[in-house]
This record gives C-alpha cells, structure tokens and sequence, in this order.
C-alpha cells in the first residue's frame, strides 16, 4: 500500500489518522470543505482536494490512483439527527468499487456494540447515523474494517457541544450530563497534566472483535490503527473493539 485517501481527515481523530499514514511512507489526499483546516505543517505533506463528501464527483476525484480508504466522519459538537456520516460513506463505497479499490476503514463508535435503547438518549440520533453506516459497510462488497471505539480522550466536549445540547431537545439532563463530562476532563487536566507519550501513538491498546474491550482509547492510538488496519485481512468484513487495556 503506497497511497490512501482519508475522509474526514481535518477532525480530531482524522489528523491522527493523517499523521499516522504520513509516518507510515504513505502518500495521503483527504477530501475536505475547508483546507485551512489543516495545520500549515500538514497541508504542506499531502495533497488536499477541497470538496464535500456529500458530492460524489469530488469523492471519485479523491480516490482515484489510492490503494485504500479511511473514513473518520463526524460531526464535532452537533448532536442532532444527521445522515452526513451515512450518505458520505456510500459515497466513498461507490466510488471505491467504481475504482477496483477493496480495502477501507470507517470509525463509528463502541455504542454499536449494544441495543439502541441502551445507548445515553441524547447520542441515540448519531448512534442511529453510524447504525446506517455500519449497514452501508456491511453491504458492500469492499474488503471493509468497521472501528468502534468507546470514549475517545483528547476529544472531550466542548462549550459549543454543551450549547447544541441546550438547543437540541434534550434540555436540563443533557446540558448537565455535558457539563459533568466537561468538568471531570477540567479536573484531569488540572491535577494530570498531559504527558508527550499522550501526543502520539502509544500501541499499548487491546483489538475485539464484536465487543469492546475497555472504555477508553487515544486518539492517536484510534487514528494509527485505522490506517494500519488497511492491509490487515484479520480484521476485514469485521466489527473491531478497540480500547486501553483495563486497570488490573
């Protein structure tokens, strides 16, 4: 594998998942809406098509002569219904089967792993975007790795995350529940602060596949394997836990 295309690639996770390939040799085009998005020092080593995932013709602009694909949609702060995640992932499927391309790797979330009823109400309408998702993955006939990953650190919410909750239908218990999330990472940061080794992949990380093995990963450690697992045929047609080892 020489060259892949990220979808997604200017968010959180998929700037791991940029530096991550770059580290790896590979050549990388990330499709995305807004380029300046991309730190100065990134954009300078990959090539960056300005696009909408939505629009097909600029994801088969964004696959051709790649060997595989990684998608990392999301969202940031909205948490209101969508099929941005959904709609975006067909496409790339679309065109990835249009180019002879097999390999692609999507991150969705360990909520999949349960009911829907189980998963926290005011994520129930994200959780239901990757259900489509994983349903699109699944029906392709793409050589697909579904990464489901539980909390991701280094992504806690945000003041504009709690400011959508307030606007987004579940008032009081999900302004509260996003400022106690807010809090506790305040407080980790304040009495913990962040070390070098949590700036880049640690691979002290655990693999499941069809559950989740522990409740919490890196970012970059999420970002490193949904590169790496292109070329791992293991984990095809798979739905993969991936977590920090739990306490012992």
């Amino acid at each position: 594998m020489k060259k892949i295309a990220i979808f997604g690639g200017s968010g959180t996770t998929g700037l791991c998942a940029v530096d991550a390939a770059l580290k790896k040799g590979l050549a990388v085009r990330a499709l995305a809406r807004d380029p300046s998005k991309f730190p100065e020092d990134v954009r300078s080593k990959l090539e960056v098509i300005q696009g909408d995932v939505l629009n097909y013709d600029d994801v088969k602009k964004t696959v051709e002569g790649v060997d595989g694909a990684v998608i990392v949609l999301g969202t940031r702060n909205d948490i209101k219904p969508t099929t941005m995640m959904s709609e975006g992932t067909k496409n790339v499927l679309n065109a990835l089967k249009e180019a002879g391309i097999k390999p692609v790797s999507g991150c969705m979330s360990s909520f999949l792993f349960k009911q829907l009823e189980e998963v926290t109400p005011m994520l129930r309408d994200l959780t239901k975007d990757h259900q489509r998702m994983l349903e699109a993955l699944k029906s392709s006939d793409r050589d697909w790795i579904a990464v489901c990953p539980p909390h991701i650190e280094g992504t806690e919410i945000s003041w504009p995350a709690i400011r959508s909750l307030a606007n987004s239908g579940h008032g009081v218990t999900g302004v509260l529940a996003a400022t106690a999330m807010s809090v506790l990472w305040l407080g980790r940061k304040v009495l913990k602060p962040f070390s070098s080794s949590e700036n880049k992949p640690s691979s002290n990380y655990e693999l499941k596949h069809g559950s989740s093995p522990g409740r919490a990963i890196s970012k970059h450690d999420l970002g490193f394997f949904l590169v790496d697992c292109l070329d791992k045929p293991e984990h095809y047609h798979q739905m993969v836990g991936i977590a920090k080892p739990l306490p012992a």
